[in-house]
């Protein structure tokens, strides 16, 4: 009765266990409390017949196990099947892994004090406590040393190569276990136990080079993400540029529109008057500024951004102050307010055409003060009490709003994201050094 309610404690606990340590490497998906629950009680409901059923065929119970794991993370986790298989894979070596260096060290313990006498199955509740205890803790660092890295961002040939030592390892324990005999002498034992460690030294300079990778990966979307913040703020300097030339020139077209409009009010042509303030009115509502908000920085990304919306149907409103007295870094303003609008942008485009809506608000008083809500489809990606973005496929997803959160705070102001079923909502506050 013992051992049973043990096993079935023991099988709850690798279950989570395993949920544990993927979350290390692969990104939750989007599913209610409720669902994670059930799909990990299905999981281990399963995992527990297949340890009775097949509990006298290790290789069919090993097998089975793994396929199960990569099935249920296919279910709780996002990624590409072989990082998914890679991870359910060096999840469950770990947690083999233990559980044959527990059995082996116990042995050994054994020979050396043959007056202990204790019983098989409280033996096999210790071990299998020792097992699943080294199991948490190699996940806690797992999770300490990769937790919201860019994973998902490897090369599928780096997920092939750092994939065939946990599997090699999971290979050699499979057969030495399979070969291993109770009445195996202690020098056996011993050769199996300095094998274990070989392997789990082996694998540990493995997870240096992969965690090396990983930190390259990283690096490199930074370095991608400044390479697109520069072009962005190059653009924005161009577009000021030419927008003043055209003022410079335009102030000269001026003079000679109101003297024409003089002349027709003086020889009273009001019917040519009338057809030339028509035209002029035409031609400036497809100016290339819709507003100017005081700040040429602000100015050029707004008008930027706004001709991009209307391109994909999506209807802006706007209410803008005089936003003078914004002295932010050129390059701070560009990462938040291009994160800001890129991301409304993108969730408005995957709402149907009729649901598309911005709303901006900006304003520059003891504060600069920014809002913009956007319609968006529903879904929202969460992790760890933060909001990322739904980009997908473009090597950036969830560092934009990592560095505009990074940027406000620098500022020592506040950002505050907000939800509702029709609107995504993102507030700043940052004071304006006076």
């Amino acid at each position: 009765m013992i051992l049973e309610l043990y096993n079935t404690i023991n099988t709850i606990l690798f279950v989570v266990l395993v949920v544990l340590f993927e979350e290390a490497f692969l990104e939750r998906r989007i599913i209610k409390k409720g669902l994670v629950v059930s799909c990990c009680l299905i999981w281990f409901s399963i995992e527990y017949a297949v340890c009775k059923v097949f509990d006298n065929s290790f290789i069919v119970k090993v097998v089975t196990t793994i396929v199960l794991c990569v099935l249920f993370s296919l279910v709780l986790f996002k990624g590409r099947l072989q990082s998914i298989a890679f991870v359910s894979i060096l999840s469950y070596s770990v947690s083999l892994f233990f559980d044959y260096i527990t059995y082996n060290a116990s042995l050994l313990f054994i020979d050396y004090t043959p007056a202990i006498r204790i019983d098989d199955n409280i033996i096999a509740i210790l071990l299998g406590g020792v097992s699943q205890f080294l199991f948490f803790l190699t996940a806690m660092m797992f999770r300490r040393e990769i937790k919201n890295k860019a994973i998902e961002k490897l090369l599928p040939g780096v997920w092939y190569k750092f994939s065939a030592l946990p599997l090699f390892s999971l290979l050699v324990i499979v057969a030495f276990t399979i070969s291993f005999k109770d009445d195996t002498d202690r020098a056996h034992r011993w050769f199996f136990v300095l094998l274990a460690f070989l392997l789990l030294a082996i694998n540990i300079y493995a997870y240096k080079l992969f965690t090396s990778e990983i930190n390259t990966s990283v690096e490199l979307t930074r370095m991608r993400m400044n390479n697109s913040y520069a072009e962005e703020l190059s653009s924005l300097y161009k577009q000021i540029c030419d927008r003043q030339e055209k003022i410079t020139a335009d102030s000269h077209e001026y003079k000679n529109k109101i003297a024409l409009i003089h002349k027709l009010i003086v020889d009273k042509n009001y019917e040519s008057l009338s057809a030339f303030v028509d035209k002029e009115q035409n031609e400036l509502e497809r100016s290339e500024n819709i507003i100017n908000t005081g700040n040429p920085i602000i100015t050029a990304i707004f008008n930027s951004k706004y001709k991009e919306a209307m391109t994909y149907g999506i209807h802006v409103r706007f209410d803008i102050g005089n936003l003078s007295s914004v002295n932010m870094k050129e390059e701070d303003l560009v990462i938040i307010l291009f994160n800001i609008l890129n991301n409304a942008i993108e969730a408005c485009r995957k709402c149907d055409s009729d649901r598309r809506f911005i709303n901006v608000k900006m304003s520059a008083d003891s504060s600069f003060y920014v809002f913009v809500s956007n319609t968006y489809n529903g879904t929202i990606l969460f992790e760890n009490e933060n909001y990322k973005s739904t980009k997908v496929n473009d090597g950036l997803h969830g560092f934009g709003i990592d560095n505009m959160k990074r940027i406000v705070e620098s500022n020592f102001g506040y950002i505050v994201f907000a939800t509702t079923d029709d609107f995504f909502t993102v507030r700043i506050m940052i004071p304006i050094d006076k």
